[in-house]
């Protein structure tokens, strides 16, 4: 899958280096994903914050699929704080951002397909293992995000030769059952 065109200046943002072109490379990241996926973004003007980390963040605690981030969706627009306390895992979270705007439905299986979409573009991402770790340790008493990490992982490791990639075809099939 090639809509990741910025894969080193992300690698970088998770140094806390180029932090003021976030807002920038979050768009291009946009217009690359509209491209592959031949869909509009829900949100057309969105604004990415790196917020201190001392700032509430809710969902930390409840929903593994929100981590570091909090969204505050106005007039049309969407404002993303980011805490500071995640800028090693930027890559992961703005990519996972980025598909959160093309999907109308957040639910639970949604949720974890995009974060296993996420994990597998970033594979070889020096935080993944972090990344995953912090996953499990948010969910590690409820079985069914688990299974269907689970599922997940076996899906992406599955060959398919000659065909789609696994994750245009995963996207196409969550439009077509939750939208």
């Amino acid at each position: 899958m090639q809509i990741i065109k910025e894969f080193d200046e992300l690698e970088k943002l998770s140094k806390g280096i180029g932090l003021n072109r976030i807002g920038r490379i979050f768009e291009d990241l946009i217009e690359s994903m509209k491209d592959y996926l031949c869909l509009d973004p829900i949100y057309k003007n969105v604004q990415i914050i790196i917020s201190n980390h001392s700032e509430s963040f809710p969902e930390d605690k409840f929903n593994p699929f929100d981590v570091g981030v909090k969204r505050i969706p106005q007039n049309g627009n969407l404002s993303i704080f980011i805490s500071d306390g995640y800028i090693r895992f930027l890559p992961l979270i703005l990519l996972r951002e980025a598909y959160y705007n093309f999907i109308s439905v957040r639910n639970l299986p949604i949720q974890v397909a995009i974060n296993s979409i996420v994990e597998n573009t970033f594979n070889r991402i020096s935080v993944l293992k972090d990344w995953i770790l912090m996953i499990k340790n948010f969910s590690i008493h409820d079985e069914n995000i688990g299974k269907i990490l689970s599922g997940f992982k076996k899906f992406f490791k599955r060959e398919r030769p000659g065909s789609e990639s696994p994750t245009f075809f995963l996207l196409i099939m969550l439009e077509i059952i939750f939208l």
